[in-house]
């Protein structure tokens, strides 16, 4: 049951398949029928084994190693799977094994072996359960040597090199390798289920507490799951079982999406769970298999196996252009990202693109922007302003497909010259970079379109370092000229912030101060403190340094505060774990609004506002007493790590509630990061101004999210139709802005069979379909005028979030 994860072992590069097996029956092929379900599955590290009624025993998966061409057989009783071998148990009591390698595979097996009732396979050995509770076991390594006078066992686990044992009155015992594995907790309770995950073991307490020891033990679930009734364990996860047939997921967040979330939050059912190195196998109570995750393919797959679809991925794009330029842009195509940045050099008017894929299981490669839809290598034309580019990939299956959004912009990269470790604007010392304007000048002397100003400072220590970037008024006017859509952004390898040119009111300081263009420069303040202590004791970890970004006008010798608006988007290389990520902005000694973060695997995004100090980090404080095992269960600890929802003050989310009015408004300003420093002036009857949530609502209102009803009033404590977040969501995501390619236009509201009574925000709810922000239900309806729940709402925003592109 489960599986280890394993070292990989030494293969030859000339391995010879031994196919290992001992005293196989004469068999005939078996027969797929109805009649005839699955009984038992079992996982190898890329291998699935399935037993059905009759015997027989079907094989899937990679068979690099002749894992799964296994000969036909019939009469077996109990299977199992290790690393790169299998074991069968025949219902007379005979033992083979099939693999491909000699050394992994168990050596001298039992000739008989009777009275079985569980048998589980290690990396080089193998336990075998008997009715009477001794255990038996053949093979290599620690593991194998099962401790004397072990009896009352009720069921085992092999791992690599290490094995448990479960008696009848919940104790657990481990032997093996000596790496932390075999040392039992002291504190561990009455046990009910047990699981090896190669480099750490797993025990089930009787009160639902899951309890990991061993080498990677940092993903133990905060709260106790209920009604679960056996686990598998792998590399960095665990699989929990519950009464109700449904599956939980405990592990690293950033693993999950490779567990697909979303079908396995769809499952019901299951009996029994099992899994592989990057995917899991599931028996159904009818006997059908389900076999999902990132290693899913179509190797071998027998009939009546049903997969979720093959996963088709981009592995890189080669761009050319005139010149002789080209580059390959595989840097950044990772499983759980799909919205990409593609810089080319300033000038080049046309790109050649040639997607790549080294996955043979995709069919089909399709580029389309605002002016053409291509198959494979395309010629864009990089025209006016940021070109918008959707590569979508699908596989052979014609099932599952991928999108990845590309914004390609022209560029022109400036390395400005720096004084080091002198008084800055502010009267701090630290690092000043001046933009050579005549440099610049001369490079955007032609007829080109500009996408954006690179200032590239390949030396800038940002962690602890104040600095001042010095951009001449000539060169922001030159680019404005050029396109008031433009983008500034500053970086170097491991940091870099960007904003549109337009934040420079240029003309506008020119007249009131009456100078020339080259007596004024602006001067874009980066500054740092560190993290207040107060922070490091709420529940937050891995923090960075308090930021600030600002910038002030240098009019002759005077410098000159600026008002700006608008968001500055910053992105700092930093490891953080995704479903903990946060940022939020600093009120003097206060913990302010939270901010929009884009967490990847080496790096987050930040959406933020100039001269405000912010930070990110970890939040701790992201779940709830009543979440364990919800269906969305991740999702809510996402979006409450990241400060846009919360619990009530008994510790509870309230997941089955509905979601009144105000709520769901509160919820979307956090999650844009939006604020408003204006003073209420009763917009709404039956809103005094006193209220906790009338700075959201403010927020709300000005961004054009909120309107009110007809009466004058807002209601705010109503309960939330699905029309009505619809709305919402629909302003929300025209204000903030998306790109019309990402829609699915195949998808319409007019499909719901209710689409009559969706009837003053139709607009909004084709749009959200298009955006796959919502969907309708089972039974082809949309439901208009149904409450929307607080897990319900958490799937719109996150879906949402993902979409509008202010989250992942």
């Amino acid at each position: 049951m489960g599986l280890y994860q394993l070292k990989k072992a030494t293969i030859s590069a000339l391995i010879v398949a031994i196919m290992l097996f001992t005293m196989f029956p004469s068999y005939s092929k078996a027969e797929e029928s109805s009649d005839n379900p699955v009984i038992q599955i079992a996982a190898g590290s890329f291998h699935k084994l399935a037993l059905r009624k009759d015997g027989t025993v079907v094989a899937w998966g990679a068979d690099f190693l002749d894992r799964v061409a296994l000969p036909e057989m019939r009469n077996v009783q109990m299977i199992a799977a290790g690393h790169n071998y299998s074991v069968f148990v025949y219902k007379d009591g005979t033992v083979s094994t099939w693999g491909a390698s000699e050394r992994e595979i168990p050596k001298n097996p039992p000739k008989k072996l009777t009275d079985i009732v569980q048998i589980s396979a290690g990396y080089r050995h193998v336990l075998a359960l008997k009715k009477d509770g001794t255990v038996v076991s053949w093979g290599e390594g620690e593991g194998a040597a099962v401790p004397e006078n072990l009896k009352n066992i009720v069921a085992v686990a092999a791992g690599y090199d290490h094995s448990l044992a479960l008696d009848n009155n919940g104790k657990v015992y481990a032997w093996g390798e000596k790496d932390g594995r075999s040392s039992v907790p002291s504190t561990l309770g009455p046990v009910k289920a047990i699981a090896e995950g190669g480099t750490f073991c797993v025990a089930l307490q009787k009160d639902g507490k899951v309890v990991i020891w061993g080498l990677d033990t940092k993903f133990e679930p905060s709260a106790p799951l209920t009604n679960v009734v056996s686990i598998a364990a792998a590399r960095g996860y665990v699989l929990a079982l519950r009464a109700d047939g449904k599956v939980v997921y405990v592990g690293y967040p950033a693993y999950l999406y490779v567990h697909n979330p979303e079908f396995m939050n769809q499952l019901t059912g299951v009996k029994q769970i099992e899994t592989g190195m990057y995917d899991d196998v599931a028996l159904l109570e009818n006997g059908k298999v389900v076999n999902w995750g990132k290693d899913v393919k179509p190797y071998n797959v027998p009939d009546g196996i049903r997969q979720p679809g093959i996963d088709a991925t981009l592995n890189g794009i080669a761009v050319s252009g005139k010149n002789n330029y080209s580059s390959y842009a595989n840097y950044s195509f990772q499983e759980n990202q799909k919205n990409y940045h593609l810089d080319v050099p300033y000038g080049l008017q046309e790109i050649l693109l040639e997607p790549r894929t080294e996955d043979p299981h995709v069919s089909e490669v399709l580029i389309r922007t605002n002016k053409s839809k291509q198959t494979g290598t395309s010629t864009i034309d990089l025209g006016n302003g940021p070109t918008y580019v959707s590569v979508k990939v699908t596989a052979e299956d014609q099932k599952t497909s991928k999108t990845y959004a590309l914004n390609v912009y022209q560029t022109l990269n400036n390395r400005p010259a720096i004084i080091s470790n002198v008084p800055l604007s502010d009267g701090v010392t630290g690092n000043r970079f001046e933009v050579n304007s005549s440099e610049v000048l001369n490079l955007l002397n032609t007829p080109d379109e500009l996408d954006k100003l690179k200032i590239i400072i390949s030396n800038f220590s940002y962690f602890n370092r104040n600095t001042d970037i010095v951009i001449p008024s000539s060169v922001i006017k030159a680019i404005q000229e050029k396109d008031e859509k433009a983008q500034i952004e500053i970086c170097d390898p491991e940091f870099s912030t960007r904003f549109p040119v337009s934040t420079f009111a240029v003309d506008q300081i020119i007249q009131q101060e009456n100078i020339s263009l080259e007596d004024l420069s602006f001067i874009v303040q980066l500054r740092l403190k560190e993290m207040p202590l107060f922070l490091q004791s709420e529940g937050f970890s891995n923090l960075s340094p308090v930021y600030r970004f600002n910038v002030v006008a240098k009019a002759g010798s005077e410098l000159k505060s600026l008002i700006l608006k608008g968001k500055v988007e910053s992105t700092f290389g930093a490891e953080v774990i995704k479903a903990k990520a946060m940022a939020a902005q600093l009120d003097g000694q206060n913990l302010g609004p939270a901010l929009p973060i884009i967490p990847e695997i080496d790096k987050v995004t930040i959406k933020h506002r100039w001269n405000q100090p912010f930070f990110y980090g970890e939040n701790n404080n992201n779940t709830f007493k009543d979440i364990g095992g919800l269906w969305n269960e991740e999702q809510v600890k996402k979006l409450a790590a990241r400060g846009i929802v919360k619990g009530k003050k008994d510790g509870t989310f309230g997941p089955h509630e509905p979601v009144s009015r105000i709520q769901f408004a509160v919820m979307l300003t956090r999650a844009l990061g939006l604020y408003s420093e204006s003073e209420y002036r009763q917009q709404f009857s039956d809103v005094s101004g006193k209220e906790w949530f009338v700075p959201e609502l403010l927020s709300a209102v000005e961004a054009g999210i909120i309107k009110g009803k007809n009466d004058g009033t807002f209601a705010p404590n109503d309960p939330i139709t699905r029309e009505q977040a619809a709305a919402m969501l629909g302003r929300a995501m025209r204000a903030v802005g998306y790109e019309p390619l990402k829609l699915d236009e195949t998808k319409n509201v007019d499909n719901f069979r209710d689409v009559q009574q969706i009837t003053w925000a139709r607009e909004d709810v084709n749009l959200l379909l298009q955006a796959n922000v919502l969907s309708g239900k089972a039974d082809g309806s949309f439901a208009p005028r149904s409450y929307t729940t607080r897990s319900q709402m958490v799937k719109l925003l996150d879906q949402f979030l993902v979409f509008t592109e202010y989250g992942n």
